[in-house]
């Protein structure tokens, strides 16, 4: 399904109208006043243009969506920026709803008095081999644990246990709560878990999740804390991760994060400063057109990992003009970027 949404001058007409040609099918519907919603289900849509009352001009090709503004200019809707990840997210949370279930058992663990400080466990059939802990992403700001029991469901068909945590958010809390309730959260969930106290735990995570993830995994400081044996963390996955906080711009969500860069708090919540060797190995998954994280912070986050570590502990499975919410679709269903990533986790935790 390709969708574009288009701006009009005119908001006459019908609720619906389907435009037929040789080898497309378009179907307008209306979504407010002044956005229309273009679908198609065809494989391939030939350049075409068409003209209606309420479409002063269009041009629809192959894979390519496009805005139109008041009929007189085309824009073509980018991959690469913040609109074109935000109209393809109900379509990834979709993906997610239609995962195929594994059997599984939950159990749900306070750590603190709020209502966000509480983590989901996750457990296969059988006694678990590995633990997996996924940080869910949101912008710091939204989801929670329930929404993204999807994303756990090709681990516990590998027989790995699955813990899933929530924290604090902001813009009432910063990112000090957030890494306190990390620690706490760490701390009593090994010992809660099957076998928690021995066996291997890789850290991953989705954008926000991934930047938690990567911070858990690198903060010496942090992991001290949550006194854990040595080696016990045996990879890390950021998924569309923010791991360079030096090559963002300062927006309302980062200040509230982590107030302003020169800041002691900003300074602690950024992973690139937490980089100094013999860090655990790292499987970096980022998409080139990353319209939330841009792809050059990773680069930079990545060289310098490999800079002070051996090349082979770091792995960076490029997603070519991939958007943000590519680096996670990928949990969702079989394919090669699944595939990579199982073999990887596989010889982490059987080293």
């Amino acid at each position: 399904m390709y969708v574009i949404l288009i701006f009009n001058q005119v908001m006459g007409g019908g609720n619906k109208v389907v435009h037929k040609g040789n080898n497309y099918t378009l179907q307008t519907v209306r979504i407010s006043p002044f956005f229309y919603l273009y679908t198609s289900r065809t494989e391939v849509i030939s350049k075409v243009t068409i003209a209606h009352r309420n479409i002063m001009y269009y041009t629809a090709q192959r894979k390519v969506p496009y805005l139109c503004l008041s009929g007189t200019k085309m824009i073509h809707m980018w991959k690469g920026t913040l609109f074109h990840e935000v109209l393809h997210l109900p379509a990834y949370l979709l993906r997610a709803a239609q995962a195929q279930r594994v059997p599984y058992t939950l159990s749900t663990h306070t750590y603190g008095p709020h209502a966000r400080q509480y983590f989901q466990v996750l457990c296969p059939p059988t006694p678990p081999t590995a633990w997996i802990v996924y940080w869910h992403g949101g912008s710091w700001q939204f989801g929670s644990p329930e929404r993204f029991h999807a994303a756990a469901y090709h681990w516990l068909a590998q027989g790995y246990g699955v813990i899933m945590p929530s924290y604090r958010r902001i813009p009432r809390f910063n990112y000090r709560d957030i890494r306190e309730d990390t620690v706490t959260c760490l701390r009593l969930a090994r010992e809660a878990v099957p076998g928690g106290i021995n066996l291997p735990f890789v850290f991953m995570g989705m954008s926000a999740g991934g930047h938690i993830a990567a911070l858990a995994a690198t903060d010496r400081e942090l992991r001290a804390q949550i006194h854990w044996a040595t080696g016990q963390i045996v990879g890390c996955i950021p998924m569309g991760g923010v791991l360079n906080l030096n090559a963002f711009w300062l927006h309302p969500t980062m200040i509230a994060l982590a107030g302003v860069p020169t800041g002691e708090l900003y300074q602690l919540a950024n992973p690139f400063n937490h980089l100094q060797g013999d860090e655990c190995p790292l499987l970096v998954i980022h998409g080139t057109k990353d319209g939330m994280v841009g792809f050059k912070g990773i680069e930079q986050y990545c060289a310098k990992y490999e800079s002070l570590n051996p090349a082979e502990k770091l792995q960076l499975i490029t997603i070519p003009d991939g958007t943000h919410l590519d680096a996670g679709v990928w949990l969702y269903s079989q394919n090669e970027v699944q595939r990579q990533v199982q073999s990887v986790v596989a010889s982490w935790v059987t080293a």
